[in-house]
This record gives C-alpha cells, sequence and structure tokens, in this order.
C-alpha cells in the first residue's frame, strides 16, 4: 500500500483577511505566493475562496474562508498526499463507518470525516 504523507492542516475561519493578519503576526511569517503552493485543494469544494498559506516548516497551514454550509469556523481538514486511487481509500472509509463527503466528479480530492469527526482531505500525489 502507498506511504501517505502529511502535507498541510487546512483551518476553516469566518474573516479570512482578518485571519492572515493574524496568522502573519504571531508566526512572523508571510503567506506563500500561490504560485509556489503544492498539493493543497484550490479551489476547495467546500470554500468560496482561495486559500492563505504558510510553511511551517515542510508542512502548510492552509486558512480557508467557511462556506456555512459544509464548514464552519473552527474545522480542521487534516491534508494528505497519497498515490493510492482515492476508490480504494474511499471503500476502507466507508467500512470503517467514515462518511465520504460528496465533491465534483472531475475533482481529483477525496475527503471524508471519520467516526471521531476528524476531517481528511486526501490529494493525490504527484508523478
Amino acid at each position: 500500500m502507498p506511504q501517505p504523507r502529511l502535507r498541510f492542516l487546512s483551518l476553516f475561519v469566518d474573516d479570512l483577511a482578518r485571519a492572515r493578519q493574524t496568522y502573519t503576526e504571531v508566526f512572523g511569517l508571510q503567506p506563500l505566493p500561490e504560485a509556489e503552493v503544492d498539493d493543497l485543494p484550490r479551489p476547495h469544494p467546500f470554500s468560496p475562496s482561495p486559500p492563505v498559506v504558510f510553511d511551517l516548516g515542510g508542512v502548510l497551514l492552509a486558512l480557508y474562508q467557511i462556506d456555512g454550509r459544509v464548514t464552519h469556523t473552527g474545522d480542521v481538514g487534516i491534508g494528505v498526499v497519497t498515490d493510492e486511487p482515492a476508490g480504494e481509500l474511499a471503500r476502507r472509509v466507508t467500512r470503517a463507518g467514515g462518511r465520504v463527503l460528496p465533491r465534483g466528479a472531475e475533482d481529483p480530492l477525496l475527503v471524508f470525516a471519520l467516526p471521531d469527526r476528524h476531517f481528511f482531505e486526501i490529494v493525490p500525489g504527484r508523478p
């Protein structure tokens, strides 16, 4: 089975501009330019705007605007990159009692919640 890799954490916020300012101040870092960010869901199926992204030593911290329907303030997505086919992983999630969240048919992102309400965002690895 392919080795999954933690790549990013998605934090959902109600005011993206304010969160950008807060996280810039707290970590003393500027957000990454969009062109330098790989492996993130863009656009995110559950956010109306692109993320603000910080590099925290190899793991990206992505701030997303909530959509108020699926995502709410305080939601966290654990972003994992894997070479495993999404269908195989989705079947195991379902067998384990998790729930795969619907998204567009063309979207390669697999989003699921396990019974403990932890959300995972799975993106395909790059060749």
